[in-house]
């Protein structure tokens, strides 16, 4: 079996390589000053979280502040293969265990082989047996095609897997709404930062609303990923993965996320988070500090203040793109 180690290795051999490698961005003085302002009664919540391929964010499990048994609605899946003698799982969720992480939030997580057969364990379980690491089973196409046609009765994991997956990888809000209007939702809002983009959409009979975070795409997200060191992150109790929390800070503090999805949050009925790979991550980072919720007078507010919303009534959002609905 090959150790986590040597994928780690590659990655880091291949980025060495590009000359942009080291590129650091940087807060503006704008983007800091907007996140500081603080709007009373950010009473928002996410109502749930789904994530494909979701590496570790925080050193140890994070319960759920809201939750009596700390669980967090939703499910955290992941590919494996189980031809063979040994299981062959994708590398990123485990990958932080080789610097003893365990930080994986406490909530349902699920399996799909390549039959297309969910395994599901519940809150608080995970699951056990020796297991080889395989980046292949990372590709976000490979995780639509898994989770999108899974067999058996799964019709909102099917769903939200087709509709979170592929868009939140797509830039343009036409494509975006091509693409996700067969299964009946629209594309209602949408930020681009740092060639990264996030989406809202929804479902117009429901009023939910799904907000999308892109995964690992760019030679830059790689260098992000490998920033294993931990910092602070909107006043949670334990130490979350620095580049992750970076890419979150840089994507939802930029004025068009501000403007175009943070706006719009309140007037949804439920706000779902959903990401795949690097884009789980942020959606995790982006759900746990809604649930924390830290007050003006905690360091950690400043996370939240860009994030928070106030509930509103929910309501038809118009869409975004050029044909509308």
């Amino acid at each position: 079996m090959r150790a986590p180690f040597f994928y780690i290795g590659l990655l880091l051999s291949r980025l060495l390589g590009q000359e942009h490698a080291f590129r650091i961005r940087s807060h503006s003085a704008q983007e800091g000053a907007r996140a500081t302002n603080y709007t009373e009664h950010l009473d928002g919540n996410c109502a749930s979280l789904y994530t494909w391929g979701c590496p570790m964010v925080t050193v140890r499990p994070q319960p759920n502040p809201r939750s009596a048994d700390g669980c967090w609605k939703g499910v955290r899946m992941y590919n494996v293969n189980t031809e063979g003698r040994l299981k062959n799982v994708d590398i990123v969720p485990s990958v932080l265990r080789a610097a003893a992480w365990t930080g994986h939030p406490r909530m349902n997580v699920a399996r799909i082989n390549e039959e297309g057969v969910i395994e599901e364990k519940p809150c608080g379980s995970i699951f056990i047996g020796i297991e080889s690491p395989s980046i292949v089973l990372h590709f976000p196409r490979l995780y639509v095609a898994r989770w999108g046609n899974a067999a058996g009765d799964h019709p909102w994991v099917k769903l939200i897997s087709n509709i979170a997956i592929r868009p939140s990888y797509l830039y343009g809000a036409d494509e975006v709404a091509a693409y996700i209007k067969p299964y009946g939702w629209n594309i209602v809002g949408s930020a681009h930062k740092n060639e990264k983009v996030s989406h809202l959409l929804q479902d117009p009979t429901t009023l939910d609303c799904v907000i999308t975070f892109q995964g690992t795409d760019k030679p830059m997200d790689w260098w992000d990923n490998l920033q294993f060191g931990t910092a602070p992150f909107c006043g949670l109790p334990v130490n979350v993965h620095q580049g992750f929390r970076s890419q979150t800070r840089w994507m939802t503090q930029d004025e068009e996320w501000q403007a175009n999805i943070r706006t719009k949050l309140g007037k949804c009925r439920n706000v779902i988070a959903t990401g795949h790979s690097l884009g789980g991550a942020m959606a995790t980072l982006f759900t746990m500090c809604i649930a924390q919720a830290p007050p003006p007078s905690d360091p950690g507010h400043f996370d939240f203040a860009a994030l928070g919303w106030h509930q509103e009534t929910p309501e038809l959002l118009t869409p975004i793109n050029s044909m509308g609905a």
